[in-house]
């Protein structure tokens, strides 16, 4: 395993997991597609809104329901799945999501109707939080032999930048070429090959035949689910909205029960104890300002490309593609330093370079070309986004006992949607109010809100690092 420990401190001792047969060659990436097709679907449908909204009849006041819909389920959910992968077993709950993902994805490429559209995005936001958590955990306990789990880890991690990039080149491809019907019927070939292969390449790693506790499942998810829609509308309303102060406080009320409740429960499905780990605990935090970042960083850059520029969908999104490609080194170096030099330089230097991408784009302008000034700041953040992520999920499984390595995911996945929720509402509320104090005209006044989001996020990159320092670990030795 991954000693991330300080000398003389107990550490969470994980139980080894045998290995019912020998792995199959094609186990790991069958697992590293799941967080590639739902990050490539979330993006690729970022693309679609204004066509599926013109088809399908969305009011303008209901048209952030494309997303959001698929976002408050897949948001609330995660911590529930996790939970679930853990107690039923991680291949029988892993391949309901993909069935429940799946025929969603299939279903909502028929719909004519927006009602029908947003209970298909609802099902899809079910299905991926379960499938996330239980791919995530399966990475983290089939994979025993240490060097080898870190690679898994690492291109786990990858893999789910990478989509959320091309997803836009995608996105961009089918809207221009095809229908906004392929974009969920992609999925369809996708889920049916991983249904067909699971049984063949994934061992059944048996649950745990705990008790699930129904009572905080309920308490949690709608808990989390509230937070998540609070973020979501106070981008689009304000955070002094009603309707936002109203999710944000029951939300929070629930979550806050939630802990108490679990603390003294002996079924919890928020074990206490994973928080109280300080690597970990800083793990979760990091992760959660990481996503915040990236969500801001490429909602600003997709901004400046259409909103701006009139690049059409195809074209912002192969701007991103050196950003996907910078991730994937990111990833491969963060593999290799992680198991050298530990977590601490790596998630550091990730963090200096989130705010760098960050104060390189407040330089942009409205009549900035994209290179090189753009390019740089898509290559540095693309490097911080592939080596912070595998350095965050591996903190999260390094130390927790294999029984647990769902919810521990499940929590750390939660942890990050709920960041880059915030992210992107922090983003959207000083976009929409970047002209009140610029006297500016309509570029310069979306720019100008753009740079006060990215210099708070570059401000949220500071706070990553010092995380990062007073919690990862200087070294990390691994075991064999």
């Amino acid at each position: 395993m991954v000693d991330t420990h300080p000398p003389g401190r107990l550490a969470d001792r994980p139980t080894p997991v045998p290995e019912a047969r020998k792995l199959s060659k094609a186990t790991l990436p069958l697992l590293c597609l799941i967080p590639f097709m739902l990050a490539l679907d979330l993006t690729a449908m970022n693309n679609a809104v204004p066509t599926i909204q013109r088809d399908l009849h969305f009011g303008d006041a209901d048209m952030a329901w494309v997303i959001d819909a698929y976002l408050v389920t897949y948001g609330g959910f995660l911590l529930f799945g996790g939970r679930l992968s853990d107690v039923i077993g991680r291949r029988r709950i892993l391949m309901s999501g993909i069935v429940v993902f799946t025929v969603a994805s299939l279903a909502g490429g028929f719909v004519t109707g927006a009602a029908a559209f947003v209970a298909a995005r609802l099902g899809q936001g079910l299905g991926a939080a379960v499938m996330l958590p239980a791919g995530l955990s399966l990475v983290a306990t089939l994979f025993t032999d240490p060097a080898t789990r870190v690679k898994g880890m690492a291109a786990f991690s990858a893999m789910g930048a990478v989509g959320a990039v091309l997803g836009q080149v995608i996105g961009g491809l089918l809207i221009e070429y095809a229908s906004w019907h392929w974009l969920m019927w992609m999925n369809v070939p996708v889920g049916v090959l991983m249904l067909v292969s699971a049984p063949i390449v994934l061992p059944a790693v048996p649950g745990t035949a705990r008790r699930l506790n129904v009572g905080s499942a309920l308490i949690g998810t709608t808990g989390v689910s509230a937070v998540v829609f609070g973020v979501i509308k106070a981008g689009s309303l304000g955070w002094s909205n009603p309707t936002t102060v109203a999710a944000l406080c029951v939300g929070g009320a629930l979550v806050v029960g939630l802990v108490v409740i679990e603390a003294r429960s002996s079924d919890a499905i928020l074990p206490i104890h994973l928080l109280r780990n300080r690597i970990r605990a800083g793990a979760f935090i990091t992760g959660a300002l990481l996503c915040a970042i990236v969500c801001s960083f490429t909602f600003a850059g997709t901004n400046w490309a259409q909103r701006i520029h009139g690049n059409s969908p195809l074209q912002t999104g192969s701007e991103f593609v050196p950003m996907a490609i910078a991730t994937i080194v990111g990833a491969a170096v963060a593999k290799a330093a992680f198991i050298r030099i530990g977590a601490r330089p790596v998630l550091c230097v990730g963090g200096a370079s989130w705010i760098a991408a960050c104060a390189l784009f407040t330089q942009v302008e409205p009549d900035t070309r994209y290179a090189p000034l753009v390019l740089i700041a898509y290559i540095l953040g693309g490097l911080a986004q592939g080596s912070v992520l595998v350095a965050v999920n591996l903190l999260i499984v390094a130390t927790v006992a294999p029984e647990e390595a769902g919810t521990a995911t499940g929590v750390g996945a939660t942890a990050q949607q709920v960041g880059g929720a915030i992210g992107l509402a922090v983003l959207a509320s000083t976009m929409a109010r970047g002209g009140i104090h610029s006297g500016a005209d309509a570029p310069h006044a979306l720019m100008h809100g753009i740079h006060v989001g990215l210099t708070i996020m570059a401000g949220l990159g500071v706070l990553m690092v010092a995380i990062a320092f007073a919690t990862a670990p200087a070294r990390a030795r691994i075991n064999g």
